[in-house]
């Protein structure tokens, strides 16, 4: 009885306190099968003061529990039960002591449940991104998500989820990426904690941007071996190459993003030693400052004006730039879109 009681009020807690998912709370029954004999039909004493007014009552066990489930039924601690007596071989036999908690009732009442839930479904529009909403604000949100990606249904599920909502930032990413007068700010904005855009060779964001004295870093990465990468941005719209007599160049707006970036590292090569240290005892940081790189993100190809020029030719001019830096790298927004565009294809064609 104490299990029995004690798994209908865990069943109603989950639920309460919600006045549109306690109307999708799942039907709650029990089926308890008793043997019919001697022990279970002869009249016992017993303190009942849960069911009586009287200190003491003399009834059966069957007697009891059908008292006792009419009180969870009574109460709404469960919505069905199915109660069953049966007697041993050679005459078998399976009674209904209650024809409130007969199998037929028991089976229409879980029928009905049912029908109530789609119709409250129904009537409230209810859908997975509101469901998760309520889900969001119980306080075992972690058991929650554990049991659903405990099952490979569950697990890929929630892995298309991410898949679906790094697209949609990929997208907004690539509408500020194609306009020319998008600011900084705007990129910095769309971008945020997205760092898997980069690549998977990152684990996070250094939870400060300013860790070095005199510089602020747009987006400092953290490397899988705790080193650190400096990405620094610019407008999508800035200048990517120029002619130069015969042949392409970069911008002078590449070159001195290039150098900015070789300022940060500096920086960390010369401080890096000293404030890994520092930064280690009084904030808790655990990272490597002596071995780190930059990315400068800067133009798209679609923005260049240069009579002639093809996006070949600016790709080209960009690479021929990259092969004589040691570490930093210039990359265009449209190279960090198409791969990052390549890696949620490929995730997406292993649940294809």
């Amino acid at each position: 009885m104490d299990e029995i009681l004690a798994r209908g009020a865990d069943a109603g807690r989950a639920y309460a306190g919600h006045p549109v998912l306690s109307s999708l709370k799942p039907c709650v029954g029990a089926v308890f099968l008793m043997e019919e004999n001697d022990k279970s039909t002869t009249p016992t004493r017993f303190h009942s003061g849960a069911f009586d007014s009287d200190s003491s009552n003399t009834t059966s066990h069957i007697d009891r529990f059908q008292r006792f489930f009419g009180r969870l039924l009574q109460d709404g601690m469960y919505d069905a039960i199915c109660f069953l007596t049966t007697k041993r071989a050679p005459n078998v036999t399976v009674g209904e002591p209650d024809s409130n908690m007969g199998f037929n009732d028991f089976v229409e009442t879980i029928a009905s449940r049912v029908a109530e839930v789609r119709n409250s479904k129904n009537d409230h529009s209810f859908g997975a991104a509101e469901y998760g909403m309520m889900l969001a604000s119980r306080d075992d949100l972690v058991e929650v998500i554990s049991g659903l990606t405990a099952t490979p249904a569950g697990l890929a599920a929630v892995e298309l989820n991410v898949i679906q909502r790094r697209r949609n930032s990929l997208a907004g990413l690539r509408k500020i990426a194609l306009n020319r007068d998008s600011t900084e700010t705007q990129v910095q904005n769309s971008i945020g904690r997205e760092y898997w855009m980069f690549g998977g060779q990152y684990t996070g964001i250094l939870p400060r941007r300013d860790g070095m004295p005199l510089d602020q870093h747009d987006i400092p990465l953290v490397c899988s071996d705790r080193s650190i990468h400096i990405v620094e941005l610019k407008r999508p719209g800035s200048p990517l190459v120029k002619r130069h007599r015969n042949h392409l160049i970069v911008s002078n707006d590449v070159h001195e993003a290039v150098s900015q970036c070789m300022n940060y590292i500096r920086t960390f090569d010369e401080l890096g030693a000293s404030l890994q240290t520092n930064h280690h005892n009084e904030l808790g940081f655990d990272y490597d400052y002596r071995r780190t790189k930059g990315t400068v993100l800067i133009g798209h190809p679609d923005h260049v004006d240069i009579k002639g020029v093809t996006r070949e030719q600016v790709d080209q001019t960009i690479r021929s730039y990259n092969a004589h830096l040691s570490r930093v790298q210039v990359l265009t927004y449209a190279d960090l879109l198409d791969s990052a565009e390549r890696t949620l294809r490929f995730e997406e064609e292993e649940y294809d």
